[in-house]
């Protein structure tokens, strides 16, 4: 009889939580997987139920095994039906022995109610971005049409229109030449490239001034230190004894070369 109870107990607080974070999430608004969902699942869920590991046969990182039923025939996630979703029953219950994730807080109201009203949505489960085709956008019609100069340049000038905020006066030549300079190979321009009041037309002068930098050493040796640096490059082991690593220039060297002959990012991952 007092099982019973604490059964018949355990089912009403559960409902109450699950009907206490839909009112909670307020009117129906789409839930974002990524932005709002994965995060949640990554922080409180995905030690023992993601990738790496998948306790009781649970797997929250992808949507077929999500929704799958587990070792212990129970169902995490079913779709558009919160109140049938284990992982809902076990975030909400109020038996601390049953409660997940085991260690730790439990998950707050507001986390709660994401995940209710995510799952009542079908719970989706995004691509990740680098999975997706790229759609090409069309760019926004703006006021400042003249400053356009590549379509680029309407999405910038639109969103400080929306802020209500005035486009920067154009720089000076003297300044977007020691900008490009700096931008593609990190050292100040000379004095020869300044504009001079009877030299040559200022837009032919910009174009052969990025052409130049383009085509500059120094451009594979500005640019391939961001990819050594993620990399971890060093000449020596670092550390009290700091031993050169023999031929480690080959590698730095054949970096600088394959940004300054322009390689393609799939060829230069591979190779």
């Amino acid at each position: 009889m007092l099982q019973s109870l604490l059964h018949a107990s355990a089912r009403t607080v559960f409902c109450i939580a699950i009907l206490t974070a839909a009112s909670i999430s307020g009117e129906a608004q789409e839930v974002s997987f990524a932005q709002d969902v994965q995060p949640i699942l990554a922080k409180r869920c995905f030690a023992c139920h993601g990738p790496a590991e998948q306790q009781a046969g649970v797997a929250l990182h992808v949507r077929e095994a999500a929704i799958a039923m587990s070792e212990n025939d129970r169902q995490p996630i079913v779709p558009e039906h919160p109140e049938a979703s284990e992982l809902l029953r076990r975030i909400t219950t109020a038996d601390s022995a049953d409660r997940m994730p085991p260690e730790g807080p439990a998950l707050s109201r507001d986390e709660i109610a994401i995940l209710t009203r995510w799952i009542e949505q079908g719970a989706v489960y995004e691509q990740h971005w680098a999975f997706v085709a790229p759609v090409r956008s069309t760019p926004p019609e703006v006021r400042n049409s003249e400053r356009v100069r590549n379509p680029i340049d309407q999405f910038v000038i639109a969103r400080l229109q929306q802020a209500g905020i005035e486009p920067s006066r154009e720089a000076s030549p003297e300044k977007l030449i020691r900008r490009v300079y700096l931008d593609l190979i990190g050292l100040l321009p000379p004095e020869s490239e300044m504009p001079r009041p009877d030299g040559e037309d200022w837009n032919i002068a910009w174009e052969r001034i990025v052409d130049t930098l383009l085509a500059s050493e120094h451009f594979g040796e500005r640019w391939g230190r961001h990819w050594l640096d993620l990399a971890r490059y060093a000449d020596t082991f670092g550390y009290e004894r700091d031993d050169v690593r023999p031929n480690a220039w080959r590698y730095r060297d054949w970096v600088i070369r394959s940004f300054n002959q322009n390689q393609p990012y799939d060829q230069f991952v591979t190779e």
